[in-house]
């Protein structure tokens, strides 16, 4: 971590440019290693078209929920949308 940030390949967007600060870093850094972490590790998804099922279960399902998503081919998902009218008059 601490050579990717000295490289500057780590961004800090939004509410996290503080630690774009070598100082802020350092606390940031200190943190972490500080803390007792517990890594739990499945097995990889052997098939990707598994991928998308696995991720459904953990991002925001008001933005695509299940019975939104029409069809999965070739790993391409096709997901309906309302009809109703935009404020700029589309659909």
């Amino acid at each position: 971590m601490t050579e990717a940030y000295q490289a500057g390949k780590l961004k800090f967007p939004g509410i996290s440019a503080p630690f774009e600060r070598p100082d802020r870093f350092n606390q940031l850094k200190k943190s972490l290693y500080s803390k007792k972490w517990v890594v739990h590790m499945k097995q990889a998804i052997d098939r990707p078209e598994y991928v998308l099922e696995y991720l459904g279960r953990y991002t925001h399902r008001v933005a695509i929920s299940n019975h939104r998503i029409v069809s999965l081919r070739q790993i391409k998902p096709c997901i309906a949308r309302s009809r109703r009218l935009s404020l700029s008059g589309g659909f």
